[in-house]
């Protein structure tokens, strides 16, 4: 039986194996769908370019201006991402990616607290190779900022809760 401290030194090399594989497979998908020449863009990517050219958070649509169409954290990472880019897509892409690994990581954290290293690996494992997950970190979308934001929430909840009242 291998001494506690190995066990404690093989989470996180296992853990950084884990986003390391997540960070690849949906950089992978992103190549393999070529989103770099294709991208999959939404309201998001029309407000992000008004913010950049100075015409404000604005979505245009059948003549008539929205101004808050969507919501305006992703817009505006967009414009920051395409601000510093050149309207690079490859680089909001790879913006993406690492949204997509830090949410693994996250779900790592709210799993162990709740349960133990082995559920939380196993949480971090299955969220890392999610279809779902990988695919949307492929699309300039929302959803995978939502998600990291809301699992961040949780697992700040979850870390700084004096005891486990489950």
């Amino acid at each position: 039986m291998p001494a506690r401290g190995s066990v404690a030194r093989s989470v996180p090399r296992f853990l950084f194996g884990i986003c390391v594989a997540a960070f690849l497979l949906r950089i992978g998908a992103f190549l393999w769908l070529d989103r770099a020449h294709y991208p999959d863009v939404w309201e998001t990517e029309t407000v992000a370019t008004n913010l950049l050219e100075g015409r404000g958070f604005v979505f245009h649509f059948m003549g008539t201006d929205y101004r808050s169409y969507v919501e305006p954290l992703y817009p505006w990472l967009c414009a920051a991402v395409y601000g510093l880019t050149g309207h690079s897509v490859l680089a909001l892409g790879i913006v993406q990616a690492l949204l997509g690994t830090a949410l693994v990581w996250l779900v790592f954290v709210c799993a162990r607290r709740m349960a133990s290293d082995a559920i939380g690996q196993l949480a971090a494992l299955l969220a890392a190779v999610h279809p779902g997950l990988i695919l949307y970190t492929t699309k300039f979308h929302p959803l995978i900022l939502d998600s990291l934001l809301m699992a961040a929430v949780a697992a700040a909840c979850l870390v700084w809760s004096p005891k486990r009242p489950w």
